[in-house]
């Protein structure tokens, strides 16, 4: 074998011993970084319950001044049109408007809110009662909007 005496069997002995270093340390280096992995992975976990549990309860506590702000709407639409019923019985005592009376009228003149004709007040209780109503749930819009923008800037 005259190749033999060409590879000289301390090289060979030096890269097989720098070959097991070099995997040696490689394998140490791939177990701390596994660890460190875990860590991480460990940490991000239990940031994240704890994220998600803090997110449940600001939903809790918004959905319920949100529930708070629709049931004041619900009651304030409620007296609206509690009263609108009211006005509507009241304004059912009116004369009618006389249709004789106004072909016969050239020029209307006007007239003070008791002395509109049933028709047209009962039109203008409801255009009122609509408005107010349309109001409330605006309001409700504007309170439960800025529920959320306080709980979102927190």
């Amino acid at each position: 074998m005259p190749w033999l005496g060409l590879i000289n069997l301390k090289a060979v002995g030096i890269a097989l011993a720098c070959l097991a270093i070099f995997t040696a340390g490689a394998a140490v280096n791939g177990y701390r970084w596994t660890a460190k992995y875990k860590t991480l992975q460990t940490t991000y976990a239990t940031a994240a319950a704890l994220a998600e549990e803090k997110t449940r309860q600001e939903t809790a506590q918004l959905q319920t001044a949100i529930e708070a702000e629709r049931t004041t709407k619900d009651e304030h639409i409620q007296v609206i049109t509690a009263k609108l019923d009211a006005a509507l019985g009241q304004l059912r005592l009116r004369p009618s408007r006389s249709a004789a009376k106004a072909a016969i009228t050239c020029a209307p003149s006007a007239a003070t809110g008791a002395q509109l004709s049933r028709e047209d007040s009962e039109f203008l209780a409801r255009e009122a009662a609509r408005a107010d109503a349309i109001s409330a749930r605006l309001s409700y819009c504007e309170a439960a909007y800025e529920s959320a923008r306080k709980a979102l800037a927190e």
